[in-house]
């Protein structure tokens, strides 16, 4: 029992002071790691650059290509990284810089038999796959007509805001690109969905960027 004055009390204290002493140490190397990180931001680093470096060193190899990849994914698929991660990869493999076509031929090399591989990049997507007698080959997949069943996506999917601007297509671009300029994201596009000044202005943002989210040619 853990009493006044008793072994088990004097024992307990010995533990509680060896914690402690050792908070005061961890409270010290805190202090001495905001020093550190205060005389590379003097030098000239960012802290955020420093941060996000100090994590990437710290995870396994696989785990930070994994968060790498999924984020250049999702990225990509809202136009704001300009190259696909699929071309990252097979440059990374071979050594030089690849366009779509030299891609989709590096790829159909590996397509598994009896397997197929959908690539979606920019315009139609490209089903690769191999025939009966094993040879690669690649053909465009055609979108299916939409269901009449299925609900519509309607700009009521976008919250009420203010009243879109009252303008044309070409100048609803234009109001994308001075948006980048003034580093405002995607996401302000005044017009709702549906309206095809919605796509000018995203269109606009992107091409101003320099990330349209198409791919080399």
């Amino acid at each position: 029992m853990v009493g006044q004055n008793t072994i088990a009390g004097k024992k307990l204290i010995e533990f509680l002071e060896r914690i402690e002493r050792l908070k005061q140490q961890q409270k010290a190397i805190g202090d001495d790691i905001k020093v550190v990180k205060a005389e590379a931001t003097a030098a000239g680093f960012s802290a955020k650059g420093i941060s996000v470096s100090l994590k990437a060193r710290a995870q396994k190899p696989s785990s930070f290509r994994e968060e790498e990849d999924i984020r250049d994914v999702y990225l990509h698929a809202i136009g704001i990284a300009a190259t696909p991660p699929l071309y990252k990869h097979f440059e990374a493999m071979t050594g030089e810089p690849l366009g779509k076509a030299e891609l989709i031929e590096r790829m159909k090399q590996v397509v598994p038999p009896g397997a197929s591989i959908i690539v979606e990049m920019e315009g139609t997507p490209i089903r690769l796959y191999r025939d009966a007698k094993g040879e690669a080959k690649s053909e465009e997949v055609k979108p299916q007509p939409p269901s009449a069943a299925a609900p519509s996506r309607a700009a009521s999917e976008r919250p009420p805001t203010d009243p879109a601007p009252d303008c044309t297509p070409a100048e609803a671009e234009k109001m994308g690109q001075v948006a980048y300029g003034e580093d405002k994201p995607i996401t302000a596009n005044p017009f709702p969905f549906g309206d095809k000044r919605q796509a000018r202005w995203d269109a606009g943002w992107r091409r101003e960027s320099g990330s349209d989210g198409m791919g080399e040619d």
